[in-house]
């Protein structure tokens, strides 16, 4: 019996770390830092949308937050979001938009952000929004427009 629950304790284990692993999978790449924190795009979720005019791809986001945007968080506990960030390209201006976001507290706790995806808006040059876009848009390049 004592067998038989060590490898059922580690059929446990061994399940609890693939889970966790596939969890935290995403490959963070690094697009800007400001005052507000720093960003990173996950290259692994790039996903492209074609449409017949427009050019849609999208990818999930994380903000490192600062200490001034834990100041004017409404939880200064905040350690950082993951949101999913929509670009399209239509008759040459780039848009954005952002979607689904969720909260990462210092203590592990996570919580959803009630807000619903925001309508697009236009890419504004030296945005956050123009570094995000532009660090996908390499690896798009690199990775589906071979």
């Amino acid at each position: 019996m004592f067998t038989v629950k060590k490898i059922f304790m580690a059929l446990i284990f061994l399940f609890a770390f693939t889970l966790v692993s596939t969890v935290h999978a995403e490959s963070w790449r690094f697009a800007t830092v400001n005052a507000y924190g720093a960003w990173y795009i996950d290259s692994d979720s790039l996903m492209i949308e074609k449409d017949a005019d427009e050019f849609i791809f999208y990818t999930l986001v994380k903000q490192e937050l600062s200490a001034k945007s834990r100041e004017n968080a409404r939880n200064p506990n905040l350690n950082y979001k993951i949101f999913r960030e929509e670009f399209k390209i239509h008759e040459g201006v780039k848009y954005f938009r952002v979607g689904a976001t969720t909260n990462y507290t210092f203590d592990g706790k996570s919580y959803a952000d009630p807000v619903d995806t925001f309508d697009w808006d236009i890419i504004s040059a030296g945005s956050v929004a123009e570094y995000l876009y532009n660090t996908a848009y390499r690896f798009l390049e690199r990775d589906y427009m071979k």
